[in-house]
């Protein structure tokens, strides 16, 4: 019978190293490098036979030289960097032999509470990162020539600055007033904190459809922001504004959504009033609105602000 081939630990850890995916150097407890796998001459064009016995430093700055910022690299991942735990630097970029990003992991050995080397590993994420810049990017397109906010279903600020326009150009011709109303949520960024974003994302939702129920038949919500509404209040002058408001305020004050299992919110709310005649654009209008908010905000939860020119108007739910 013909004598087996022996089972080495050398041959196993070079049959690993050789069909990895990933680029793999083994150092020794010295940090001299005992082992490299096939992915390391890919990445970098480095002799893997030629790399053995060469100290860590030396063989990091080589594979440096394969970046155009190879002190980024040395930083990361050099020795200054390297912990008892696991040392991770992501993302890295590499230019030659051709461009890459790659995600860099140095692990200690270590055997009965004994430091035996390193293992570092190096990951292509070129084709993945790639495909999620390209994701990224769709979803920014899609956004930009959508009218229609994801989380709320509501028209988006796009959408918003183009109902808005449109009605400042009727009411300068019908020499008319018009009203637009900021609302923000208090509290919004710790509500996310303590029950997640998908939580916060489902109570703006609720939200919105409040304000919807809450506003006049012709009247237009959106979402301005993070946690901020935009009312468009065609033909309103101030004691209209204020009306829509309070309205909606009381409203959202008093409910108790089932979200989270039931939370309680209140809003600010600020309003600017264009009466003509005027220079101002519906921009104006909006950053009026903007500081009116502001100013509410200042007074305390549930307060209402109304920029109405020569009138200010206040409500009287405001908590200090």
């Amino acid at each position: 019978m013909a004598d087996q081939p022996k089972w080495t630990h050398g041959a196993t850890l070079d049959a690993l190293l050789e069909a990895s995916d990933e680029g793999v150097v083994v150092f020794d407890e010295r940090l001299s490098c005992r082992s490299v796998g096939r992915r390391v001459h890919e990445l970098f064009g480095l002799d893997p036979k030629a790399a053995v016995g060469t100290p860590r430093s030396e063989l990091l700055r080589r594979m440096a030289a394969a970046s155009d910022d190879p002190a980024a690299i040395l930083s990361a991942v050099g020795e200054q960097a390297l912990t008892h735990e696991r040392t991770v630097a992501d993302p890295i970029e590499i230019h030659r032999p051709r461009p890459r990003i790659i995600v860099w992991t140095s692990v200690p050995i270590v055997g009965s509470g004994v430091s035996g080397g390193r293992i570092d590993i190096i990951r292509d994420v070129t084709r993945e990162r790639r495909a999620e810049l390209a994701t990224e990017q769709m979803a920014k397109k899609l956004e930009e020539v959508s009218t229609v906010d994801a989380v709320t279903g509501l028209p988006n600020r796009r959408q918003f600055e183009v109902e808005s326009n449109r009605e400042h150009r009727r009411a300068q011709r019908a020499w008319d007033s018009y009203a637009i109303a900021r609302i923000d949520v208090d509290a919004m960024a710790g509500i996310n904190a303590t029950y997640g974003v998908a939580a916060g994302d489902e109570l703006l939702r609720r939200i919105g459809e409040e304000l919807r129920s809450a506003r006049r038949e012709y009247d237009i919500v959106a979402r301005w922001d993070g946690d901020g509404f935009v009312i468009l209040l065609p033909g309103a002058d101030g004691m209209a504004a204020n009306t829509v408001l309070k309205r909606a305020v009381k409203g959202l004050r008093s409910k108790a959504f089932d979200v989270a299992g039931g939370l309680s919110i209140t809003v600010c709310a600020g309003a600017a009033i264009w009466i003509p005649p005027s220079g101002e654009s519906a921009d104006d209008i909006v950053r009026r609105a903007g500081a009116a908010l502001e100013v509410a905000r200042t007074r305390g939860r549930s307060a209402v602000e109304i920029d109405a020119g020569l009138a200010q108007w206040k409500d009287d739910l405001s908590e200090g």
